[in-house]
């Protein structure tokens, strides 16, 4: 397969540029001190899928991302018309296997 589409960055913000979603796969100190609401204004439709367990849904939440751990509690935002999340106060599911 070709790779001519794939872009390496060191800037948390370059990556999420008209992206759909982020997935964590580290639980390393950096990546919970990331501006969140400045990534989700970037991205298309902010969803976070946390493989470690290691953000916090309500800063994810207010910062306007749906999310998805593994094992856990996870937040759908609804959508609007634009494709943009709403904001939702103290709404989430649980995602079962």
């Amino acid at each position: 397969p070709s790779l001519t589409k794939i872009t390496l960055t060191t800037n948390p913000e370059d990556l999420a540029i008209d992206c759909d979603a982020l997935v964590l796969v580290t639980d390393w100190p950096a990546f919970q001190q990331l501006e969140y609401d400045k990534l989700a204004r970037l991205m298309n439709s902010p969803l976070m899928i946390d493989g470690r367990n290691c953000l916090d849904l309500q800063i994810l939440a207010e910062a306007g991302f749906s999310y998805m751990g593994i094992g856990r509690q996870s937040l759908l935002q609804p959508v609007s018309e634009t494709g943009s999340p709403k904001p939702v106060a103290n709404q989430a599911i649980a995602m079962g296997a």
